[in-house]
């Protein structure tokens, strides 16, 4: 007997905590009323019960939080663009400066092995000068016995 009127009374307990916010909570209600329709009232206006006072303040806030998120997510967006942006404009940068480093670097090697060949090519024109010299004296005393043994 004591054990079913502690399960009913459980049973009573947990249906009333179930059924008391249901039973508590009503739907907004919002009424417009026209001057002249009661005796009381002198102007045109809208009436509100607590409840749809309650939504209108809870939306607003809601509202207002919900626009500083939305805010705060673009502005964290943008700023991680133009991050993305300044990144790609330095590694650009970085890569043109690389870039003429090494083209810089290959013309360096390129004059300094032509000046090296230049300078270690030892110049033989003398020695062809000379030799076409003694050649042509050569061959001029040749001509000339050969001419002079002929007659």
């Amino acid at each position: 007997m004591w054990k079913s009127f502690v399960k009913f009374f459980v049973l009573l307990i947990s249906g009333i905590i179930l059924l008391l916010p249901k039973l508590a909570y009503s739907d907004p209600i919002i009424t417009t009323i026209e001057a002249g329709e009661c005796i009381e009232v002198p102007f045109n206006g809208t009436l509100l019960n607590n409840e749809a006072v309650a939504k209108v303040l809870g939306d607003k806030k809601f509202d207002e939080k919900e626009l500083k998120l939305d805010y705060e997510f673009q502005l964290e967006k943008q700023k991680l663009t133009f991050q993305l942006e300044v990144d790609n404009w330095v590694i650009k940068y970085n890569s043109l400066q690389f870039q003429h480093t090494q083209i810089l670097e290959l013309k360096n090697n390129e004059i300094d092995r032509l000046m090296q060949e230049l300078m270690e090519d030892e110049d033989y024109t003398i020695w062809i000068f000379m030799g076409g010299v003694v050649v042509g004296s050569l061959l001029a005393i040749g001509i000339t016995y050969a001419v002079a043994g002929a007659f």
